[in-house]
């Protein structure tokens, strides 16, 4: 059956504003030597990058092929074939800075491009790439290298730019420090403006960590999100979102404050309703609803991120899923690249995925804490639409996917008729390929989009079906039917076209036979047909008759049960014990027995045999009374019978004086016996007063005894000067009678020892002690 499909164009059409398939982000260099194409699909990882940074990076691309134009760390500039350029060394910016540098199209000058550049003690800059320059693999215009914009006492790492809504000239925006300003310019082919400052917002203060952080406008060029670090560890950052007006440059807000968290990393879903942030302190994966009244309240924690590794920047693909960068210790990268594969929908559902892409397939290749930085608006195609095709005569619908800020639309459906509503249905009257365009007007930019379409016919189909007596078939719209006649199936296919299937049913007559078979488990029946059974169930076989029809013999085949019982029995150690079928063991364990039943099939008796030992107490004999305290013994549990001296029957039995106790534990197999000796028991250390180290094997070591877990804090030997000779705090070292490896002459020393004892006392011990040899 023919289908109707939706196939988008290869190329995407655009307006005479400038705009052209955007694929200035299509390759990426980030983190150590990392780096994904995009021009791919699905995206690949690049192994020539030359980056070697944890921070911020800026990459480039020809916005019609996608082919590398140059790279920056914020210090080196390098060209396609990953060489550094002439005059590409000794940039301003600073590798350390999460916006290290951004490269922005200069208005009017399609070869050249500003590169912006900032440092928190170095200002915002920017130097001019020339791709003329260097036989075409493009330099840095001495005259414009480090152009300063704003001093070092104010920089930031801060920094983003938009396209202006006239589609030509860019806005770029940075942040000072000390102060609550934003220095907004804006990029026409006369060059770079005067910046326009607002003083919104927090107040960013040097020092600490109120520097660092993103500046980012979404996609549509309408909303600033802003991250602030804290200004001393420990304390939360914040993030401030304000609203921006892409046609006159206006600033204002913040018009929400996300709090609670330390924000790091930000970034957008293609439509710009949804915000993703990167938490440092916690660490966290969260999402806002940018829709929300409340945005700060909306927040939900897509993920909370391991303890090993932390998580960094943010950044969507051409591909529109979000990329996120991790470390896994500072500045060891992490051999992965995390992918949240759906950002516009709500919630878990937007498939995160730590492990998302592994940069390091064969070696020394890790991602960090930051992705390139880009013109944000490189990711925003204004008159993307959806089409739903239909089949000849039934409406095919069409809808923009963002329509924010569209002041009109007028869509071309391919075959002479328009419609200027925003999401119009349309009616086609011949079955075939169609080109649909849609041109999309906002405030002060019109943009285009084409797909192609295709429009089916109704498909007719005649069928003839045979069927015996008694059988059943199901036409194709799904109703089954048993008798002979003709049947009409109206079906809709997948692209909305009726298909009408004609279908002639003709009954021939069957033979019918019903068998009873009865088998025992374990036994198998061949069917009529042929196949083998071991199961009960009634089985349909079909057999041709001379006629041509299926001749239906039926057997319903009976398994008969098999009879089983179980019994459970005890012997002691050593006795044999007489299984069912006449069988002697002494062993534990389950037996199986199998009889004839009176139906012809096994009968199972299973013996559960549990051989049990005479009773094994498996206590110490000697009982301690550390400082003549009652001790409670307790044999082993799980016996029938107790008997203590004094007639107690309990398991358990309480010590109070020093003397002979007699414990009997019992149980079907006999009684054991075990004396206890209880006696008094020192709380304190033993110490010594003299040794030996002549290498015999005894005595050799000074060492104390702690038999009843004293704790020692410390342990010192001194000569008779009060020289230091020994020190340790691990009871189990001791003094060997050497100093530094020289063997102590014979004599007296001063120990000073001290311990916790059993009661957690704080106790000290002064003596002497006798060295012999």
């Amino acid at each position: 059956m023919r289908k109707a499909i939706v196939a988008c164009l290869i190329t995407c059409l655009f307006s005479p504003l400038g705009l052209k398939a955007q694929k200035e982000i299509n390759r990426w260099y980030f983190g150590y030597n990392a780096g994904i194409n995009f021009n791919t699909s699905p995206a690949s990882i690049l192994t020539d990058g030359q980056t070697n940074t944890r921070e911020g990076v800026a990459t480039i691309c020809d916005g019609i092929t996608g082919d590398l134009l140059f790279y920056t760390e914020g210090s080196l500039v390098w060209n396609a074939h990953h060489q550094v350029m002439p005059n590409g060394s000794g940039l301003q910016g600073d590798p350390s800075s999460v916006e290290s540098g951004v490269a922005v199209p200069f208005p009017g000058h399609p070869k050249q491009y500003y590169l912006f550049t900032t440092a928190e003690y170095k200002g915002f800059r920017y130097s001019i790439v020339d791709m003329t320059l260097d036989n075409g693999d493009g330099d840095i215009i001495p005259d414009s290298k480090n152009t300063l914009l704003l001093p070092t006492e104010a920089s930031t790492e801060k920094m983003t730019a938009t396209r202006h809504c006239n589609g030509r000239d860019f806005w770029i925006i940075t942040h000072a420090k000390n102060s609550a300003d934003f220095y907004i310019y804006l990029l026409t082919p006369a060059g770079l403006s005067t910046p326009v400052v607002y003083k919104l917002g927090y107040y960013v203060r040097e020092g600490g960590w109120e520097g660092v952080g993103y500046l980012k406008f979404s996609p549509q060029g309408d909303i600033l999100a802003h991250t602030i670090g804290p200004q001393v560890q420990g304390v939360p950052g914040r993030g401030e979102l304000f609203r921006f007006n892409n046609q006159t440059g206006v600033l204002t807000g913040p018009y929400s404050i996300l709090d609670g968290i330390t924000p790091f990393g930000v970034e957008y879903s293609a439509g710009g309703h949804l915000l993703y942030v990167t938490a440092s302190n916690q660490p966290i994966l969260a999402q806002y609803d940018l829709r929300a009244a409340d945005v700060n309240a909306s927040r939900i924690d897509i993920a909370r991120i391991p303890s090993h590794l932390s998580i960094g920047g943010l950044q969507m693909g051409p591909d529109k899923q979000i990329y996120v960068a991790y470390e896994d210790g500072y500045e060891k990268g992490y051999r992965y690249v995390g992918l949240i594969r759906a950002p516009e929908v709500r919630g878990t559902g937007c498939s995160y995925i730590q492990d998302g892409m592994d940069m390091d397939p064969s070696g020394n290749r890790r991602t960090a804490m930051s992705f390139p930085s880009f013109v944000n608006s490189f990711f925003y195609y204004p008159a993307d639409f959806t089409a739903v095709a239909a089949c000849l005569r039934t409406p095919a619908s069409f809808q923009l996917i963002n329509s924010t800020g569209v002041t009109s639309v007028l869509w071309n459906f391919g075959d002479g008729t328009t419609s200027a509503e925003l999401a119009p249905s349309h009616t086609y009257t011949a079955a075939k390929d169609y080109i649909v365009t849609v041109k999309v007007t906002r405030n002060c930019s019109t943009d285009e989009k084409a797909q192609t379409i295709s429009i089916s016919p109704p498909y007719n189909q005649n069928e003839n079906v045979t069927i015996c007596d008694g059988t059943s078939y199901t036409l194709p719209d799904g109703k089954i039917v048993k008798t002979a006649g003709d049947y009409q199936s109206n079906l809709t296919a997948t692209t909305g076209c009726d298909s009408i299937i004609h279908t002639k049913v003709v009954l021939l007559p069957a033979y019918h036979q019903t068998t009873d078979i009865q088998i025992c488990p374990g036994q198998s029946y061949l069917l009529p047909d042929g196949s083998n059974t071991t199961v009960a169930g009634t089985f349909t076989a079909s057999l041709k008759t001379y006629q041509g029809c299926d001749s239906i013999i039926i057997t319903r085949l009976t398994v008969n049960s098999v009879i089983a019982t179980e019994r459970y029995d005890t012997i002691c150690n050593g006795q044999s014990f007489i299984l069912p079928d006449g069988k002697t063991t002494g062993s534990s364990g389950d037996y199986k027995s199998k009889f004839m039943s009176v139906n012809g099939c096994d009968s199972i008796i299973t013996t559960h045999l549990q051989v049990n030992d005479k009773p094994v107490i498996g206590l110490d004999p000697t009982v301690c009374l550390l400082n003549s305290r009652p001790t409670t013994i307790t044999a082993p549990s799980g016996y029938k019978r107790y008997l203590w001296q004094d007639g107690s029957t309990k398991p358990s039995y309480t010590i109070r004086y020093p003397g002979r106790y007699r414990m009997q534990v019992g149980n079907d197999c006999g009684i054991t016996t075990l004396v206890l000796n209880a006696q008094d028991c020192s709380p304190d250390l033993y110490v010594p007063n003299a040794f030996t180290p002549n290498n015999d094997g005894r005595n050799d070591v000074f060492r104390l005894a702690t038999p009843h877990g004293q704790v020692l804090l410390e342990f010192r030997i001194f000569n008779r000067w009060g020289g230091a000779l020994f020190y340790t705090t691990d009871v189990s070292q001791g003094w060997d009678g050497t100093f530094k490896g020289i063997p102590q002459e014979s004599g007296s020393y001063t120990y000073f020892i001290r311990y916790l004892n059993i009661d957690k006392q704080e106790k000290t011990l002064k003596g002497f002690v006798t060295l012999i040899r």
